[in-house]
């Protein structure tokens, strides 16, 4: 294995690097996955070396993608600024990508590779369908999830139907737990009905 990483870097008078993490925040010293830590920073890095030597204008550079399990990374890219990698030095961008075990490829590419065989019913992709979907969002409990719910959301929907009242011009939607999860403004009109509570 070699050069699986390649990128065109804009300044060949600059020294270029990358690191590789997952999505459960594991950072990756050859195939050694570790808990990030700024004091680890240097262990991170993956040389990248260019293709043509030049002193200036764009170039390609390459390296060599470390020796980790077959799945899905961020690949991150900096420009070295000192003698060694430093947290400090300027990050150019990250790539998600997808490790095959010989090869890289971008992660949107690999979600359908199966052009060399034919699916069939024992291939299980989970892929949910819109009954599915329908059960989890009806069945699902709003206690699940009202401690992460943005007030702008179905929670808020379900919650001030079952768990609000009115204080003069205050509506208060409450979580199941009795805490305030919104509150609300109402604007009266004297030829209105008012409601005043939800039981």
């Amino acid at each position: 294995m070699a050069n699986e990483i390649q990128i065109i870097h804009d300044d060949a008078a600059e020294t270029v690097y990358a690191t590789v993490r997952d999505s459960t925040g594991q950072w990756y010293a050859g195939s050694d996955a570790q808990t990030f830590a700024i004091s680890d920073w240097a262990t991170f890095d993956i040389a990248l070396t260019e293709v043509s030597a030049a002193t200036s204008g764009n170039v390609m550079e390459r390296g060599t993608f470390p020796p980790v399990a077959t799945g899905y990374y961020f690949l991150d890219t900096f420009v070295q600024s000192g003698a060694a990698p430093a947290h400090s030095d300027y990050y150019l961008g990250t790539d998600n990508v997808y490790w095959n075990g010989t090869a890289l490829v971008p992660a949107s590419s690999a979600i359908w590779t199966v052009s060399d065989r034919t699916l069939t019913a024992a291939d299980n992709l989970n892929i949910p369908t819109s009954d599915n979907t329908a059960y989890a969002v009806l069945k699902t409990s709003a206690s699940d999830v009202q401690h992460t719910a943005a007030p702008h959301s179905l929670t808020t929907v379900i919650l001030g139907t079952t768990e609000s009242s009115l204080s003069g011009l205050v509506w208060t939607v409450r979580k199941t737990d009795g805490t305030t999860f919104v509150t609300k403004t109402l604007t009266s009109d004297a030829d209105a009905k008012p409601i005043v509570s939800v039981t």
